[in-house]
């Protein structure tokens, strides 16, 4: 068995030009080029922070966020606790590639979209419900929005002791459909006109 190899456009950081460099890099361990390979040039080892990006890219299960605002709707002008049900933190995942032994985490920041115009951003909390939950909004006006939360991963990766980041942020999202805003309207009730109970004296 040999080794044909051509030359290809496109993105040489992507997932596919990584992945393809990183197993022609194994496969020239075990076999030589064909005589007639147009291209007869070992590519170089991939770099740690390249093989990282790969992980990154293609092996990371990120979660997405799933928010909730109790009790299902809310009033105007009080406060709507939002749940977002999510980790902002990815618990280090070990890896071992080309030799290297590569441990990869991401922390989080989610960006609210509340839909009535306005957005929180870079907030580094899932939430929680009233009384303590700390990510709430307040509505003025009654509808139905549509919330989106957009979740955006920060990775770092580790080899022999020493930290990189990945400059690559991932994104991942969850939405509410149609949450209901309602209004609470105060009504004054007159009790019907009739004989006073027994045991009470009328005036007359």
């Amino acid at each position: 068995m040999c080794l044909y190899l051509t030359t290809t456009c496109g993105d040489p950081n992507s997932p596919a030009a990584l992945n393809a460099e990183m197993q022609t890099f194994i496969l020239l361990r075990q076999h030589p080029f064909c005589p007639n390979s147009p291209t007869r040039t070992a590519p170089q080892a991939a770099s740690p922070a390249q093989i990282a990006l790969l992980i990154w890219q293609t092996q990371i299960p990120l979660p997405h966020p799933a928010p909730y605002i109790a009790p299902g709707y809310a009033v105007t002008g009080k406060r709507a606790y939002l749940e977002i049900h999510d980790n902002p933190s990815l618990p280090p995942q070990h890896f071992n590639q080309l030799g290297y032994d590569i441990t990869v985490d991401a922390a989080s920041t989610y960006d609210i979209i509340w839909g009535d115009g306005t957005q929180s951003t870079g907030i580094t909390s899932a939430g929680g419900p009233y009384p303590n939950g700390n990510v709430s909004h307040v509505y003025d006006n009654t509808g139905n929005y549509t919330v989106r939360i957009v979740q955006t991963w920060h990775g770092r990766y580790t080899v022999n002791g020493l930290t990189g980041t990945i400059d690559s942020p991932l994104t991942t999202e969850g939405t509410i459909q149609g949450f209901p805003v309602h209004q609470i309207e105060a009504v004054k009730l007159r009790a019907p006109a009739g004989p006073a109970p027994p045991g009470r004296c009328q005036r007359r």
